[in-house]
């Protein structure tokens, strides 16, 4: 017998053993990603597109793309889908949204094509690239790591995402800047190969169809869930016909206006259209005179047509299928749930004999309008319940919201009266107010909205502590309850398990709430060294906790726990003992 036999016996069985050890110990942090969907585009489908990009390829020295899917979306992305999590080993993934192929000239699509195979390009600035790709490949495993766990599942994943959220805003701050800069020399890469006048075309041309499917498209298909049972079978054969429609030129020209005006965050990975067209020299000089130029032309050809050809038909079937597929049962719900507010509706201007003259009940329908059609609709209806009742915080968010959305700026004046008349509306309302100020270019707005945003996110976190917590620190008033609720309370004590002492107190609150927060202290008999007096004293604790009711908030803490010096202030406070026999 060879005597090395031996050896490689050794060495196989501790290869073996190493390998699953491996695996054991980076299972549990192993993050699967999903792979990218969409309709793949084989080059036999669409020869045309696939040479461009082979041409691309070969000018630009870059990566291949393994795969080519059409999405729904109107974008176009490289995705770097890693077949082994954070570890890597890309499978380089391009995704091309329908809307750019129906809507853009070829000459507009390859510069956006060449724009996306900058960031897998040679020539670029190798760590500006790699950077640019990390963020979005560690933007999708922290997002797989925020996901809910399986019930039963032993995973060290909670502390690598602990990790993570230490690890990812800082990441993140400094990756803005690097893939903004990345974007100004991908649109630069995609001039030299297509031009700057196709490449700047196809930056304004995304910008006026994004807005024509968020705004017209899917909205008014979704519209449709109202009296329609089912969706539509080809819905992007009607996307198609809807690309083609002209744009109302009011729209247009907001759009345009917009478009323009929009600022570039500190959390944009992607610069404004101003700045993106600036650095290509290809600003319109409209700009200078406070004008705006007019929306490109529609392409007499499409790229779609050119590029993808005859099997184009076939592709928006495809997905047409596949989002029947996925939409089916949420149409169905949304239909069914439309019938419901119809017929409410219809029950409100039955029930109540005039109701023009009633404020809730106009709010209540001017709710159910909102849900069924959009605030729009529902204006009418928002500017009576104000004519009867100005301060209505609820009319005058969904009021100034929709006029904003106009492009009307006399809708701020509604929201900052919304946010003065209900705190609670603030957060809403502000939202609605920073997409204006971004899309408006008031840069000076957007800050000191964000800073207002800050102090009040601040406020509510005290707030909300000084309501969930109990300290020796805090103000102590009498309860203000009558003697009903008084006894009501008593009895419910003695049910509990015969405390021999409780006393009730109301917490004073820094932060005025419209519910008072009650502090109940309760108090068992003394035993030996205490113990025992404790643990009855939880026993007594936990069944209040789900059985007490008072108009407010309760917090229930024991005399001789945790809590026993607060308790000790707490019974100083006149007037809150309970009665107890």
């Amino acid at each position: 017998r060879d005597p090395d036999d031996g050896a490689y016996v050794v060495y196989g069985t501790a290869s073996v053993i190493l390998g699953l050890g491996g695996w054991a110990a980076l299972r549990p942090v192993w993050v699967r990603i999903a792979r990218p969907e969409g309709r793949p585009l084989s080059r036999n489908e669409a020869p045309g597109l696939f040479q461009a990009l082979e041409r691309m390829r070969r000018e630009l020295r870059s990566q291949p793309f393994h795969e080519v899917l059409v999405v729904p979306d109107c974008n176009a992305a490289v995705v770097q889908w890693p077949r082994l999590g954070v570890f890597g080993w890309n499978r380089n993934v391009l995704v091309l949204g329908l809307p750019l192929l129906e809507g853009m000239a070829p000459e507009e699509l390859r510069g956006v094509l060449a724009h996306e195979f900058a960031h897998l390009s040679r020539r670029h600035n190798w760590f500006g690239s790699w950077i640019y790709r990390l963020r979005r490949s560690w933007h999708t495993v922290f997002e797989e790591l925020g996901k809910p766990r399986r019930r039963g599942e032993l995973s060290l994943r909670p502390i690598v995402a602990r990790f993570a959220r230490w690890f990812w805003p800082r990441f993140n701050a400094h990756a803005f800047v690097l893939s903004r800069a990345n974007e100004f020399e991908a649109d630069d890469t995609a001039c030299r190969l297509e031009g700057v006048a196709s490449s700047a075309r196809a930056l304004v041309r995304v910008q006026i169809l994004s807005r024509r499917m968020e705004e017209m498209f899917w909205n008014g298909i979704w519209r449709r869930a109202n009296t329609m049972t089912s969706p539509p079978e080809s819905v992007f054969e009607e996307m198609r016909e809807s690309i083609r429609t002209p744009v109302p030129a009011e729209d247009l020209a907001r759009w345009i206006e917009q478009a323009f005006r929009m600022t570039t965050s500190n959390d944009d990975t992607h610069p404004c259209l101003r700045e993106r067209l600036a650095a290509l020299g290809a600003l319109p000089p409209e700009l200078e005179e406070g004008l705006f130029p007019p929306a490109p032309a529609p392409p007499t050809v499409t790229a779609g047509e050119e590029l993808v050809g005859g099997i184009l038909p076939l592709v928006r079937q495809d997905l047409s299928r596949e989002w029947l597929k996925r939409c089916t049962q949420p149409w169905k719900d949304r239909h069914a749930k439309a019938g419901a507010l119809i017929r409410r509706i219809e029950a409100l201007d039955q029930a109540v004999p005039h109701p023009g003259e009633d404020a809730d009940c106009l709010w209540e329908k001017a709710r159910l309008v909102i849900d069924l059609e959009g605030d729009k609709v529902a204006a009418p209806l928002l500017r009576q319940i104000l004519a009867l009742r100005p301060a209505h915080a609820p009319a005058l968010y969904w009021l100034g919201r929709g006029i904003l959305m106009e492009g009307d700026q006399t809708g701020v004046g509604y929201l900052e009266r919304a946010m003065e008349e209900d705190e609670e509306a603030i957060g809403a309302a502000a939202q609605a107010l920073h997409v204006h100020y971004r899309i408006s270019g008031q840069t000076e707005q957007v800050k000191a909205l964000a800073s207002r945003l800050d102090r009040y996110e601040q406020t509510l976190a005290e707030a909300k502590a000084e309501k969930t917590w109990i300290s020796p620190a805090d103000t102590f008033l009498p309860h203000g309850l009558t003697e009903e609720e008084t006894r009501t309370l008593a009895a419910a004590l003695l049910e509990a398990g015969r405390p021999t002492r409780a006393h009730l107190a109301r917490k004073h609150l820094k932060h005025p709430s419209r519910q008072p927060v009650y502090v109940l202290s309760v108090g068992c008999p003394r035993k030996w060294l205490g113990r025992e007096s404790a643990a009855e004293e939880a026993r007594v604790i936990e069944h209040l906790r789900l059985q007490l009711q008072l108009p407010g908030r309760v917090l229930i803490i024991g005399e001789s726990g945790a809590f026993r010096r607060a308790s000790r202030k707490l019974r100083r406070v006149s007037g809150t003992a309970l009665p107890l026999e």
